[in-house]
Protein backbone atom coordinates (compact mmCIF):
# COMPACT_ATOMS: atom_id res chain seq x y z
CA UNK A 1 0.00 0.00 0.00
CA UNK A 2 1.18 3.89 -0.29
CA UNK A 3 1.85 5.56 2.95
CA UNK A 4 -0.14 9.13 2.65
CA UNK A 5 2.48 10.48 5.45
CA UNK A 6 5.24 10.23 2.82
CA UNK A 7 3.29 12.71 0.59
CA UNK A 8 3.49 15.35 3.71
CA UNK A 9 7.00 15.32 3.61
CA UNK A 10 7.94 13.95 7.12
CA UNK A 11 7.08 10.72 9.19
CA UNK A 12 6.78 10.01 12.73
CA UNK A 13 7.79 7.05 14.30
CA UNK A 14 4.42 6.60 15.76
CA UNK A 15 2.68 7.26 13.03
CA UNK A 16 4.46 4.40 11.17
CA UNK A 17 2.44 0.94 10.85
CA UNK A 18 4.40 -2.07 11.25
CA UNK A 19 2.47 -4.32 9.73
CA UNK A 20 -0.42 -4.33 6.76
CA UNK A 21 -3.71 -5.17 8.37
CA UNK A 22 -5.33 -8.39 6.84
CA UNK A 23 -8.77 -9.51 6.66
CA UNK A 24 -7.69 -12.48 7.89
CA UNK A 25 -6.17 -10.87 11.36
CA UNK A 26 -9.44 -9.86 12.86
CA UNK A 27 -8.10 -9.48 16.54
CA UNK A 28 -5.61 -6.91 15.33
CA UNK A 29 -8.52 -5.02 13.12
CA UNK A 30 -10.14 -4.73 16.18
CA UNK A 31 -7.30 -4.00 18.60
CA UNK A 32 -6.05 -1.06 16.06
CA UNK A 33 -9.80 0.17 15.63
CA UNK A 34 -10.14 0.13 19.56
CA UNK A 35 -7.22 2.13 20.05
CA UNK A 36 -8.20 4.97 17.64
CA UNK A 37 -12.28 5.12 18.85
CA UNK A 38 -10.62 5.13 22.60
CA UNK A 39 -8.49 8.55 20.84
CA UNK A 40 -11.23 10.28 19.33
CA UNK A 41 -12.27 12.11 22.19
CA UNK A 42 -9.11 13.59 22.45
CA UNK A 43 -9.33 15.40 18.49
CA UNK A 44 -11.51 17.92 17.24
CA UNK A 45 -14.15 17.78 15.20
CA UNK A 46 -12.31 18.77 12.40
CA UNK A 47 -9.52 16.39 13.34
CA UNK A 48 -12.29 13.49 13.67
CA UNK A 49 -13.67 14.32 10.35
CA UNK A 50 -9.78 14.08 8.91
CA UNK A 51 -9.69 10.25 10.35
CA UNK A 52 -13.00 9.55 8.88
CA UNK A 53 -11.60 10.76 5.49
CA UNK A 54 -8.62 8.59 5.43
CA UNK A 55 -10.50 5.55 6.54
CA UNK A 56 -12.92 6.32 3.76
CA UNK A 57 -9.96 6.24 1.73
CA UNK A 58 -8.43 2.79 2.82
CA UNK A 59 -5.70 4.59 4.89
CA UNK A 60 -6.82 1.91 8.50
CA UNK A 61 -2.94 1.65 8.18
CA UNK A 62 -1.56 4.76 9.25
CA UNK A 63 -3.81 4.30 12.29
CA UNK A 64 -2.32 0.38 13.40
CA UNK A 65 -0.08 2.05 15.79
CA UNK A 66 -1.09 5.14 17.21
CA UNK A 67 -0.88 4.55 21.07
CA UNK A 68 -3.69 5.19 23.61
CA UNK A 69 -5.00 8.57 24.46
CA UNK A 70 -2.81 10.77 26.63
CA UNK A 71 0.46 9.42 25.13
CA UNK A 72 1.99 11.63 22.04
CA UNK A 73 -1.25 13.07 21.67
CA UNK A 74 1.24 16.17 20.46
CA UNK A 75 2.38 13.66 17.46
CA UNK A 76 -1.16 12.79 16.61
CA UNK A 77 -2.12 16.16 15.96
CA UNK A 78 0.50 17.36 14.26
CA UNK A 79 -0.03 13.83 11.69
CA UNK A 80 -3.60 15.38 11.49
CA UNK A 81 -2.68 18.61 10.61
CA UNK A 82 0.19 17.70 7.66
CA UNK A 83 -3.34 15.36 6.42
CA UNK A 84 -5.54 18.59 6.43
CA UNK A 85 -2.17 20.41 4.61
CA UNK A 86 -2.14 17.74 1.84
CA UNK A 87 -5.90 17.61 1.51
CA UNK A 88 -6.01 21.14 0.92
CA UNK A 89 -3.21 21.42 -1.33
CA UNK A 90 -4.25 18.56 -3.97
CA UNK A 91 -6.70 19.03 -6.38
CA UNK A 92 -9.37 17.41 -4.97
CA UNK A 93 -7.96 16.49 -1.82
CA UNK A 94 -6.83 13.20 0.13
CA UNK A 95 -9.54 11.18 -1.69
CA UNK A 96 -8.31 12.19 -5.13
CA UNK A 97 -5.03 11.73 -4.72
CA UNK A 98 -5.59 8.06 -3.51
CA UNK A 99 -7.77 7.53 -6.46
CA UNK A 100 -5.19 9.06 -9.03
CA UNK A 101 -2.46 7.05 -7.03
CA UNK A 102 -4.45 3.30 -7.20
CA UNK A 103 -4.95 4.27 -11.23
CA UNK A 104 -1.62 5.33 -11.94
CA UNK A 105 -0.29 1.90 -10.13
CA UNK A 106 -3.07 -0.05 -11.69
CA UNK A 107 -2.12 1.58 -15.29
CA UNK A 108 1.21 0.79 -14.58
CA UNK A 109 0.79 -2.82 -13.55
CA UNK A 110 -0.82 -3.05 -16.73
CA UNK A 111 1.92 -1.82 -19.18
CA UNK A 112 -0.28 1.42 -19.69
CA UNK A 113 2.20 3.79 -21.45
CA UNK A 114 0.86 7.43 -20.12
CA UNK A 115 2.85 8.74 -23.66
CA UNK A 116 0.95 6.82 -26.30
CA UNK A 117 -0.14 9.51 -28.84
CA UNK A 118 2.52 12.10 -28.25
CA UNK A 119 5.53 12.27 -30.34
CA UNK A 120 8.76 13.41 -28.90
CA UNK A 121 10.72 16.67 -30.85
CA UNK A 122 13.63 18.74 -30.55
CA UNK A 123 12.43 22.32 -29.60
CA UNK A 124 13.44 25.34 -31.98
CA UNK A 125 16.99 26.88 -30.48
CA UNK A 126 20.03 28.57 -31.78
CA UNK A 127 23.31 26.95 -31.92
CA UNK A 128 26.31 28.66 -31.11
CA UNK A 129 29.93 28.45 -30.98
CA UNK A 130 31.75 28.68 -27.84
CA UNK A 131 33.62 31.81 -27.20
CA UNK A 132 32.16 33.03 -30.86
CA UNK A 133 30.46 37.42 -31.20
CA UNK A 134 27.06 35.79 -31.01
CA UNK A 135 27.92 33.35 -27.84
CA UNK A 136 29.42 36.52 -26.29
CA UNK A 137 26.55 38.45 -26.83
CA UNK A 138 24.17 36.36 -25.71
CA UNK A 139 25.84 35.23 -22.32
CA UNK A 140 25.93 39.45 -21.64
CA UNK A 141 22.53 39.47 -21.88
CA UNK A 142 22.10 36.12 -19.93
CA UNK A 143 24.37 38.00 -17.10
CA UNK A 144 22.30 40.78 -16.93
CA UNK A 145 18.93 38.62 -16.34
CA UNK A 146 20.09 36.34 -14.47
CA UNK A 147 19.31 38.01 -11.24
CA UNK A 148 15.11 37.61 -12.54
CA UNK A 149 15.73 34.15 -13.31
CA UNK A 150 14.82 30.56 -11.45
CA UNK A 151 15.97 26.97 -12.64
CA UNK A 152 13.90 23.96 -12.07
CA UNK A 153 15.24 20.75 -12.33
CA UNK A 154 12.16 18.45 -13.08
CA UNK A 155 12.26 15.29 -11.69
CA UNK A 156 9.95 13.35 -14.24
CA UNK A 157 6.71 12.09 -14.25
CA UNK A 158 3.44 13.96 -14.91
CA UNK A 159 2.05 16.74 -13.67
CA UNK A 160 -0.99 15.06 -12.42
CA UNK A 161 -0.49 15.95 -8.43
CA UNK A 162 0.15 19.81 -9.33
CA UNK A 163 -3.41 19.78 -11.44
CA UNK A 164 -2.23 19.38 -14.91
CA UNK A 165 -2.03 15.96 -17.43
CA UNK A 166 0.85 16.95 -19.37
CA UNK A 167 4.31 16.22 -18.44
CA UNK A 168 5.88 18.60 -15.79
CA UNK A 169 8.87 20.27 -18.20
CA UNK A 170 5.42 22.02 -20.41
CA UNK A 171 3.57 23.26 -17.06
CA UNK A 172 2.73 26.59 -17.86
CA UNK A 173 4.68 29.81 -16.15
CA UNK A 174 3.37 32.13 -14.32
Amino acid sequence: RARLIAASGGTHELLRPTATMADDQPSKKRKTESTLEANRAVFSEDENAMIDLLLGCGQDHLFESWPAPGEKDDDKKRFLAQARVCDQGYPGGISAYVKNAKKLLRDSKEGVNPFDGWTPSVPAGVVVEYGDETHVALEKVGMEEIGDAAFVLVAGGLGERLGDSGIKGELPCE
